[in-house]
């Protein structure tokens, strides 16, 4: 016996992608906390590996980051642990809304472009000897290559509150190493996100599939 479809093709289409929309979004919502959970691992680790973050912790090297912003001993491990964890804490994984199309379901979001979670923190400043506060994170995230202390330089030495080094008068000035410098768009955190979006996918689909 013949059988009739009223249906056009596109609205068969249209009841297919549907159901397959519902579908995608059962399994990510299950899968959700387990893509977030493997993401923050995934994000510490490329903060961690940043050669900014790996000069802040070179305690006693005189050139390195620790040294010319003047870390006492210990210090700037605690500043780089709370950095981490503070953008490992601001990423999120959300499922969202699957269209006709097929196209969203997940969404992934990695550390505000407003920093304000590192900058309002207490441990984006060093406060010296005579009171003075230094906001260094500022200075590394966004000030790039310009002077930010006038009037004083780096001078490496064995000396100083990091112990590799101290602030002498100049009239050159001081500013962040521009091989560390960074600007609101170009930065250690962005740097370290950057080229890493086939490694996401990898991830979610590794996920899912299991």
């Amino acid at each position: 016996m013949p059988i009739r479809i009223k249906n056009s093709k596109q609205d068969i289409q249209k009841k297919i992608n549907i159901s397959i929309a519902d579908a995608l979004k059962t399994v990510f919502r299950k899968k959700r906390s387990s893509i977030e959970r493997e993401i923050k691992r995934k994000v510490s680790q490329w903060i961690y590996l940043q050669p900014e973050i790996r000069s802040l912790l070179q305690e006693g090297v005189p050139g390195s980051l620790n040294a010319t912003l003047g870390f006492e001993p210990s210090q700037a491990g605690g500043a780089v642990d709370s950095i981490v964890r503070s953008i490992v804490d601001s990423t999120e994984v959300k499922v969202t809304q699957i269209n006709k199309n097929l196209k969203g379901g997940i969404q992934i979001n990695c550390q505000p472009s407003s920093f304000a979670n590192l900058l309002n923190s207490t441990y984006s400043v060093i406060n010296t000897e005579k009171g003075v506060s230094l906001n260094w994170l500022d200075w590394l995230l966004t000030q790039g290559d310009k002077i930010i202390v006038v009037g004083y330089e780096y001078k490496a030495g064995s000396v100083g509150r990091s112990g590799a080094g101290y602030m002498q008068s100049s009239s050159v000035g001081f500013r962040i190493d521009p091989q560390f410098s960074g600007t609101a768009d170009d930065n250690f955190i962005t740097r370290a996100f950057s080229g890493k979006e086939e490694e996401i996918k990898s991830i979610v689909q590794r996920i899912i599939n299991a």
